[in-house]
């Protein structure tokens, strides 16, 4: 299978793992591009180059993608791979309203979308959607070996707006458990951070499904007690209570658990160490890159698009 994979190049090391796996897997070629390039796609590569593959995976921010829906009609074989969908289902409800727009005038497209609720919707919405792996990139967050200053602390942005629903309950957390709350370092200096806490609290509520920071604590060997999303999901991603991490449904849950780690640190080990085995075997950038390449093979919807000269039909969809 001859598979053309377009990201930006900023995403090179955020990928590190996924295309080296796909380079093992199928014929691919690799195009990273610069801000310019990202904004007309099918220009960079080329009209008649990018019909050439069986499968073109493609990256991009959603609004980039929709500002391009004219051009992007044009290509057969399309996929989208957006991990961070969840973040603008909720915090910018008008671009995802023209994402879902998009597929209506391109149906043959499919997307594929970390575990949780979010598939659910787009299934509603009659896209052709599959679910995959987090992808953490085990460089980047690993067990370090060091001191964990912190025996337990809350990672959280309390002055961002998506935390907004969830702040009260990250209060009671803290002042029963007598936690710091950290704001969650960028994305270069996050793995260190995490790394410095034995527990890192976390909590979704509110949220389509588990955020990245979830996957990025356990692959950086603490503990993570999170928030109960409900078994369908936990069964979906994989999390299983006090075997890989530890769940809590409201503050005096939180509480508990981290008593009960206190009082057996033998069990914490145990959740330790499996947390990491789990993350390393199913949410890192190589499983990630297993599981597309799954979806990849599976048949795509009939395409019905544009030739590049119709493309102008779309020019002002907005």
């Amino acid at each position: 299978m001859k598979v053309l994979w377009l990201s930006t190049e900023s995403n090179k090391d955020r990928f590190y793992g996924f295309t080296e796996y796909l380079k093992q897997a199928c014929d691919l070629t690799e195009h990273w591009l610069s801000p310019k390039q990202a904004k007309h796609v099918v220009k960079a590569v080329g009209a008649k180059n990018i019909k050439g593959y069986d499968r073109v995976l493609l990256q991009l921010p959603v609004s980039q993608l929709v500002q391009q829906t004219a051009y992007l009609r044009c290509v057969p074989n399309l996929v989208l791979l957006q991990p961070a969908l969840a973040s603008v289902a909720l915090n910018n409800s008008k671009d995802f309203e023209k994402y879902l727009k998009f597929f209506n005038t391109a149906p043959w497209v499919r997307v594929m979308v970390p575990y949780g609720q979010l598939k659910s919707d787009l299934v509603k919405h009659k896209v052709d959607v599959m679910d995959v792996p987090i992808g953490i990139n085990m460089a980047w967050f690993r067990d370090k070996e060091k001191e964990r200053r912190h025996w337990a602390a809350i990672v959280a942005n309390l002055d961002s707006p998506d935390v907004k629903s969830r702040r009260q309950l990250l209060y009671d957390v803290k002042t029963q458990n007598k936690l710091q709350i950290f704001d969650e370092a960028e994305i270069a200096a996050l793995g260190d951070q995490l790394n410095t806490m034995g527990v890192v609290v976390v909590s979704d509520e509110g949220w389509k499904n588990y955020r990245p920071l979830n996957f990025q604590a356990l692959a950086s060997g603490a503990v993570l007690l999170t928030w109960d999303r409900g078994e369908e999901e936990n069964k979906a991603c994989g999390f299983e209570d006090l075997e890989n991490v530890v769940l809590y449904k409201n503050a005096k849950g939180a509480q508990a658990k981290l008593n009960f780690l206190r009082r057996h640190p033998e069990e914490l080990e145990k959740v330790r160490t499996k947390g990491i085995q789990f993350v390393q075997q199913f949410h890192s950038n190589r499983a990630l890159g297993e599981c597309v390449i799954q979806c990849l093979q599976h048949p795509l919807k009939e395409f019905s698009g544009d030739d590049v000269e119709d493309a102008v039909k779309f020019r002002f969809f907005r």
